[in-house]
């Protein structure tokens, strides 16, 4: 099993309906500016998702190829077979000079709305691929990510072994992906691994008041 696939999604698929059932949209709403929120996200939603350019890249490794002992991995990891490791972006963004603080909050937001629902589809794609070979799948997992006690510095490990050019993101020195609104991710395959029951649990992380938190 070894394969390169460049994946995409459009991100207008997102109805604004469905923006506000997303952290972390669906908890501001519980405060007194619901309305004030309602229009600003209409003011700023069709040119975010407009200048948004979501696009991915991931391969799978025999796990006893790619030395991911050396990176204290999570558990789960190295019973795997293979290893899927991506790296995905939403792209380009929209100038945020001429908005106002309080716009930026809902533009950020949005940004973040659109690279969790890519990323969501490519894990749902990577399960796809490995249902068909009969194998199982790990949690979608990121290091420094909160959701798993994996060190952010392992990030520049998973992305030396991604083809970032393919979808025009750098790692800087300091070991930041950029644009700023990307990121990668790894997921485990194999026949005698655990069936993770949510490819997008946060179990591991303290932060239960998190607008973005998922409970396992």
């Amino acid at each position: 099993m070894n394969s390169f696939d460049e994946v995409f999604i459009r991100p207008n698929r997102i109805r604004l309906d469905d923006v506000f059932k997303n952290p972390p949209f669906k908890n501001w709403k519980k405060g007194d500016f619901s309305d004030s929120l309602r229009d600003k996200v209409e003011n700023y939603k069709k040119e975010v998702f407009d200048n948004s350019e979501p696009r991915a890249t991931y391969s799978f490794y025999k796990t006893d190829e790619i030395n991911i002992e050396k990176q204290d991995p999570p558990e789960g990891l190295l019973s795997s077979d293979y290893l899927v490791l991506g790296a995905l972006t939403i792209g380009r963004k929209i100038n945020r000079d001429q908005i106002k603080s309080s716009g930026n909050l809902v533009v950020d937001a949005l940004e973040n709305i659109i690279l969790s629902e890519f990323k969501r589809e490519v894990a749902y794609q990577i399960k796809g691929l490995s249902d068909k070979r009969g194998f199982n799948t790990t949690r979608l997992l990121t290091p420094g990510s909160g959701n798993v006690d994996w060190a952010v510095k392992n990030q520049r490990w998973v992305a030396e072994n991604v083809n970032l050019d393919q979808i025009d993101v750098e790692l800087n020195s300091s070991g930041f992906l950029v644009p700023e609104k990307s990121t990668v991710l790894v997921m485990g395959v194999g026949r005698e691994i655990d069936q993770a029951k949510n490819l997008f649990t946060c179990k591991g992380c303290k932060r239960e008041d998190c607008d973005y938190y998922k409970e396992s």
